[in-house]
């Protein structure tokens, strides 16, 4: 067998062979960092696959050391999360990370490059076990199940009738824009109506953003071969204009006045940054190195940062001089993945998770003790946003399923 080795302590990696008892080990190549994201030896031993942190796939040779481009980020339409060669030798089928809201299964071929989608519904697969003859894979649909609900301050917990939604942003207090299974709408809550906002042929947006009167900030990336850019869009489908360069931005959020853009520029995996860009024009700024969580107050003078990592504070900035002005300590933010800012811009709503169930707290600015607002057992809460009005929590709700399927008579 053929297998990576990581040192985190030395920072190198090598590439090995050992019998499959795992004696007679013999070095085929060594590296130093930065460490490939994902790797994988080819059925004949003589070179792997390597994708770097910006997610181009490049081929290194085992005999000379020497390293060729296979494909770019940009053609593989982002980065990969699996890849397995067919026994040929003749290319790879990988996964992808979730582009806006789906994740195919693909065929990489080899040495050409060329990238062709496999699957073509709207899940999110992950994993890919393949039989001998390579006709056959064995993959992972993911389905998250996610649900819009209304949770108003001092009452009950609301599921709307709205059918898949995985992000939302409110328009006003009885009305939202949200996208799910692969399509953009305005839903009024009231009157239970939909309308489907129309967008670019061959392209899925998604994670909307209010930003400023009838326009929207929002992720798009094309169907086939293209990387993620923020964009802007009228609600009626018209005035798209792209506004990052990419290659992987994210999580878009304006100003309330519209003025500026936030988002997640996350290009690299050990530098991603948060960026701040004028909508009037001109060059994006870095606010902050690492990957976080973020929220900007509604009267657009505050930005609140937590880095992903577990524990880490959650931090007030001053956005008139990017300075932290409030810092609270995370002891009981353990599992904490996503908070807002409270529609008076006073507190901070954030959700903790322990083990199914999910709480929902309010921290107050100028106090250090947080309040339990509602406890949702049995409940994933991936996103929180507070109604304009401030009277009620949008929030999503997820209850994931996966099934193993199978790709028969894959070419």
């Amino acid at each position: 067998m053929c297998f990576y080795r990581r040192d985190l302590a030395a920072g190198s990696y090598q590439f090995l062979s050992a019998n499959a008892d795992g004696s007679d080990q013999h070095v085929f190549a060594n590296g130093k960092k930065p460490f490939p994201l994902l790797t994988v030896c080819s059925p004949s031993g003589k070179f792997a696959v390597l994708e770097d942190a910006l997610g181009n796939l490049e081929s290194l040779d085992f005999g000379s050391g020497s390293t060729r481009t296979v494909a770019s980020n940009a053609a593989v339409g982002g980065y990969l999360n699996d890849m397995r060669w067919m026994p040929n030798g003749k290319g790879l089928f990988t996964t992808e990370w979730e582009q806006v809201d789906v994740a195919p299964v693909s065929f990489l071929s080899y040495p050409s490059g060329k990238m062709r989608q496999l699957t073509n519904d709207l899940n999110v697969y992950s994993g890919i076990s393949l039989t001998a003859d390579g006709k056959t894979i064995a993959t992972t649909q993911n389905n998250l199940n996610a649900r819009f609900a209304e949770l108003p301050l001092g009452g009950s917990l609301e599921e709307d009738q709205t059918g898949e939604l995985v992000w939302f942003t409110w328009l006003d207090n009885d009305t939202i824009v949200a996208n799910g299974a692969g399509n953009l709408r305005v839903i009024n809550l009231r009157k239970h109506e939909t309308t489907a906002v129309n967008v670019k042929n061959g392209f899925l947006f998604g994670q909307p953003s209010s930003c400023g009167r009838d326009t929207l900030a929002l992720v798009g990336a094309a169907l086939q071969g293209d990387i993620r850019h923020v964009y802007t869009l009228h609600l009626d489908g018209s005035g798209l204009t792209q506004v990052t360069k990419g290659p992987m931005d994210s999580f878009p959020e304006c100003t309330a006045d519209g003025e500026w853009l936030f988002y997640a520029d996350a290009a690299e995996e050990k530098n991603s940054f948060l960026m701040r860009q004028s909508l009037r024009g001109g060059a994006p700024e870095k606010v902050a190195q690492g990957r976080i969580w973020f929220d900007v107050s509604s009267d657009g003078k505050l930005l609140a940062t937590a880095a992903v990592d577990k524990g880490a504070p959650l931090q007030i900035v001053s956005l008139d001089s990017l300075r932290t002005i409030r810092s609270f300590a995370t002891r009981d933010f353990d599992d904490f993945k996503r908070f807002a800012f409270s529609a008076d811009d006073k507190s901070i709503f954030y959700v903790t998770e322990k083990g199914s169930d999910a709480t929902i707290w309010r921290q107050p600015l100028e106090t250090a003790t947080p309040v339990k607002v509602a406890s949702l057992p049995g409940r994933i809460v991936n996103w929180i946003r507070p109604s304009p009005d401030g009277k009620k929590l949008g929030l999503i709700l997820e209850a994931p399923t996966s099934e193993a399927v199978l790709l028969h008579d894959v070419r």
